[in-house]
């Protein structure tokens, strides 16, 4: 499939409107239930917006920062899935379908925006649980990901961090 900046910044836009709508005034639950009245609108919501993650060309078009569409288009995305999971009792879905698996993994390791990075990682703390964390070997990667973070918070002291919430980093 091809992406076009135009279709990629209205899905941007689009997506991002999902996201609001998921925290209108800190309601996550009742916006939820709206949107997803059925078990089977949500797993179909969860395939769809992991169709568009997977898309690869997007992992090397993240910035550092939240400053092109792909970038916000990623985050949101990833935010949306974590709200999902912290909300809905869908932690089957993450569990059972190994491409939801795979893609969060590949986009959690390739992506160059470190709330992107966080957020994948959480969604998978708190999708998989111990047991499946421990099969996937990304331990590693998670604590090279957080040793790196310190270190450039440390090289760069004079550089202000957007803060991060410590549920990310737990």
């Amino acid at each position: 499939m091809s992406w076009n900046k135009e279709l990629l910044g209205c899905i941007a836009q689009l997506v991002g409107l999902m996201g609001v709508l998921c925290w209108w005034d800190g309601q996550q639950r009742t916006q939820l239930k709206i949107l997803f009245s059925k078990e089977q609108t949500t797993c179909d919501h969860v395939e769809d917006l992991t169709r568009i993650i997977a898309h690869t060309p997007f992992y090397k078009q993240t910035k550092s920062v939240r400053s092109n569409d792909v970038t916000i288009l990623m985050d949101t995305i990833l935010m949306i899935l974590y709200v999902i999971v912290q909300t809905e009792n869908i932690n089957w879905l993450f569990r059972s379908n190994t491409t939801i698996r795979d893609t969060i993994i590949s986009v959690s390791e390739a992506a160059l925006n470190d709330e992107v990075c966080l957020c994948g990682y959480c969604l998978l703390g708190e999708a998989l649980g111990d047991d499946l964390l421990k099969d996937l070997k990304i331990a590693d990667n998670i604590s090279d990901y957080f040793l790196n973070m310190i270190q450039e918070a440390w090289n760069n002291s004079s550089n202000k961090y957007k803060p991060i919430p410590l549920e990310y980093l737990l």
